[in-house]
C-alpha cells in the first residue's frame, strides 16, 4: 500500500512537470538482495528475491537526468548458507521500500534529435548517485533460547535510514518515446540493523543491500524540447 502510494505521488509529478516537456517516466522490475549479519558472501545468491517500482525523471541536457524513484523489494538472510554459522539458527526476511532522487550522468549521451529534427536512437552505459529514504521492516527468527531472548530486540535497532545509492546501468533509448535500461547498485545504509542483528554478529561492519534490474521507460516531449 505504501508503494502504491508513493508511486501515485511520482507519477502525479509527471503532470506538474510535463509543460516542461522534458520528463520521464517508467517502471522497474528486477531483484533486490543483501549483505549482512545473516549472509556468508558478498551476494547470496539463493536469497535473491523480487523488487519493483517506479521512476520519474527529469532530462536536464543530453548528459545528465535528475530522478525520483520509489522501489520495493523483499530481501533474506539465513546462517543455513555459513559453514561457519549455521548451528548458531538466525534467519530473516525483510520488506524494503526506498524512495530516492539522483542525478544519472549518461556517459556517450547525445541529443535525442539531430538538426533536421530526425530522432538518434542512441545506447550509452551510465552511473548514478544520489541519497534515499528507506524503511527496511525485518522479521528475525532464533531459536528459542534465554541467550537469545536476552538479546533481542537490540536496543538501537532501527527500521528506518538514509541511505546512499550507487549505481551503474545501460540506456537504450530504442524509439522517439521509449526507453529501455538495465541497472545495478548498491546502497550503502551506514547501519548494522538492515537485518535486525549487529552486537550479537559482527557491530564493526555495516549492512547494505542492493537493487537491480529492467526499466522500461516513456518520454514526454518533441523535437524542440530536446535540442539543447
Amino acid at each position: 500500500m505504501r508503494l502504491i502510494t508513493c508511486l501515485t505521488l511520482l507519477f502525479l509529478s509527471v503532470f506538474s512537470l510535463r509543460a516542461q516537456q522534458n520528463v520521464e517516466a517508467g517502471f522497474f522490475a528486477g531483484f533486490a538482495n543483501y549483505q549482512g549479519d545473516l549472509a556468508q558472501d558478498q551476494i547470496e545468491i539463493g536469497e535473491t528475491k523480487a523488487a519493483y517500482g517506479g521512476y520519474v525523471s527529469y532530462l536536464l541536457n543530453p548528459k545528465v537526468i535528475l530522478r525520483g524513484n520509489a522501489y520495493y523489494g523483499y530481501i533474506s538472510g539465513d546462517d543455513r548458507n555459513s559453514a561457519v554459522r549455521d548451528t548458531r539458527g538466525f534467519n530473516f526476511t525483510a520488506d524494503v521500500l526506498e524512495i530516492g532522487i539522483n542525478a544519472q550522468w549518461l556517459i556517450f549521451g547525445k541529443n535525442r534529435y539531430n538538426n533536421s529534427g530526425i530522432f538518434m536512437p542512441q545506447f550509452t552505459p551510465y552511473l548514478s548517485t544520489g541519497v534515499a529514504l528507506t524503511t527496511i521492516t525485518a522479521d528475525l527468527k532464533y531459536p528459542n533460547t534465554d541467550v537469545n531472548n536476552a538479546l533481542f530486540p537490540e536496543v538501537d535497532d532501527t527500521d528506518n535510514f538514509i541511505v546512499v545509492p550507487v549505481n551503474v546501468g545501460l540506456r537504450y533509448e530504442m524509439v522517439e518515446f521509449l526507453t529501455l535500461g538495465f541497472e545495478a547498485g548498491f546502497r550503502a545504509t551506514f547501519s548494522d540493523y538492515v537485518d535486525n542483528v549487529s552486537m550479537a554478529g559482527n557491530p564493526n561492519k555495516n549492512d547494505w543491500y542492493l537493487f537491480g534490474g529492467f526499466t522500461l521507460g516513456y518520454v514526454f516531449g518533441s523535437a524542440n524540447n530536446f535540442r539543447f
